[in-house]
C-alpha cells in the first residue's frame, strides 16, 4: 500500500528567512547600532503560523517539542566562536553567500548528529491539545548562534517530521530584511514547519479449531476484511486459513492506514464446522506501528463433509485469485479477491 506525503507549503519560507538571517552576519559588526550586551537575556519563541494549513496544524493535539543547541557563542563585536562539542562545523560558509542548501548541508547536517548525543540542550514544548500555538524561553547570557530541532511526533493516524534549522540571537529588522533599523532586539522567533506522512498499523486474523477430524482432511476458513477510512473503502478483500489439526493459526494483513476502522467476517466455515462465538467482528480502528486482532474460534459439528472451499460449492476461484462467491442456491453474491496463502505465526 502506498504511503502518502503531506508537506507544508511554507517550508521554503523558514529557509529564506532563516537565510536573511545568516546570511548578514559578516554585516553586522558593521551596520548593527552599537556593541552587543553578552549578558543581556535572550528570548527565544518557536511558533506555529496563524495561516498555516499544514495537517499538522489542523490535526495534531499532542505535545511538540523542540530542542535549541547553542552551538556558537556570540561575543560583543558579533563575533562567533564555535561552542565545545561542536568544533567539526565550520562558519565559514557563512562568508561565501550561501544558498539555504549550503547552509542545511554544512551547519545543519553536521550539526544535527553531534547535538542528538548531547544532553546539553534547552527544551521549548508546545501543547497543541491546550490550544497552544508558541512558547517562549529565556536564555540567560544567551547571545549565539542556535540549532533547533523539532523532535518527531504522531498521533491516531500521522507521523510528523519538522525542518532544523539555525538562528542568530540577538537580531536586528537590518539583518531580517537588509533594511530599517540595526538596533538590536533580543527576542527572537522562528516558525515550525512540518511534513506529514500517513501512519500504517497490521490487522491479526486469529483462528482456534477446537476439533479437528482428521479424516475429513483439510479444513479451510474464510474471512472477508473491509477496511473504511474518510468514509471511503480502502480495503475489501478475502483471506483463507486453512488448518491440518487443532490449534491456533494467525494470518496478519499488514499496512493499513492509521485510524482505518476495520470490519472482519468469516464468510466460509465448511460444512462440518461451525463457528463458537461471533461470526463478524467490527469496529476495530488501527493503531500506528501496532497490531489490532480479530479473534475466531470454530469447533468440528459433527458433520462428515470434507472442509475443503469446494465442499459446499459456494465459492469458485480462478486462475486469478478471484472468488465468485455464491449463494446456497446458485447465485452469485459477490466476487472478490482472495490473497494467497501465506505463512502463518
Amino acid at each position: 500500500m502506498k504511503k502518502a506525503v503531506f508537506k507544508s507549503k511554507g517550508l521554503i519560507g523558514i529557509i529564506l528567512g532563516a537565510l536573511l538571517i545568516i546570511g548578514c552576519l559578516q554585516i553586522t559588526g558593521l551596520k548593527a547600532a552599537g556593541r552587543i550586551n553578552p549578558n543581556t537575556p535572550i528570548t527565544i519563541t518557536a511558533k506555529i503560523a496563524e495561516n498555516d494549513q499544514s495537517i499538522f496544524a489542523q490535526e495534531f493535539d499532542g505535545k511538540l517539542q523542540i530542542r535549541l543547541y547553542k552551538i556558537a557563542d556570540i561575543g560583543e563585536t558579533g563575533k562567533a566562536t564555535i561552542e565545545a562539542g561542536f568544533e567539526d562545523i565550520d562558519l565559514s560558509i557563512l562568508d561565501q553567500n550561501p544558498s539555504p542548501e549550503d547552509i542545511i548541508d554544512n551547519i545543519v547536517a553536521v550539526a544535527e548528529p553531534i547535538a542528538k548525543d548531547m544532553e546539553d540542550y534547552t527544551t521549548i514544548e508546545i501543547k497543541r491539545g491546550d490550544g497552544e500555538s508558541e512558547k517562549t524561553v529565556t536564555m540567560p547570557e544567551g547571545a549565539g548562534i542556535y540549532l533547533y530541532v523539532p523532535q518527531p511526533a504522531a498521533d491516531r493516524r500521522y507521523t510528523y517530521t519538522f525542518t532544523s534549522y539555525i538562528l542568530y540571537a540577538p537580531t536586528s529588522t537590518y539583518i531580517m530584511t537588509g533594511q530599517g533599523s540595526d538596533q538590536w532586539q533580543y527576542d527572537v522567533e522562528f516558525t515550525i514547519k512540518s511534513e506529514a506522512e500517513q501512519a500504517y498499523g497490521d490487522l491479526a486474523i486469529t483462528k482456534t479449531l477446537d476439533t479437528f477430524n482428521k479424516s475429513l482432511g483439510k479444513a479451510s476458513f474464510v474471512y472477508k476484511v473491509t477496511a473504511t477510512l474518510d468514509n471511503e473503502v480502502v480495503l475489501n478483500n478475502v483471506y483463507s486459513i486453512d488448518f491440518d489439526k487443532a490449534g491456533s493459526k494467525t494470518r496478519t494483513i499488514k499496512d493499513l492506514p492509521a485510524s482505518a476502522v476495520v470490519t472482519v467476517e468469516e464468510i466460509y466455515t465448511g460444512a462440518s464446522y461451525e463457528a463458537v462465538g461471533n461470526e463478524i467482528v467490527s469496529g476495530l480502528v488501527i493503531k500506528p506501528g501496532d497490531t489490532v486482532t480479530a479473534n475466531f474460534e470454530n469447533d468440528y459439528n459433527g458433520n462428515l463433509i470434507s472442509g475443503g472451499i469446494s465442499a459446499e460449492n459456494q465459492f469458485t476461484v480462478d486462475e486469478n485469485g478471484n472468488i465468485i462467491w455464491t449463494d446456497k442456491d446458485g447465485n452469485p453474491k459477490e466476487q472478490l479477491h482472495m490473497e494467497p496463502a501465506e505463512t502463518f505465526r
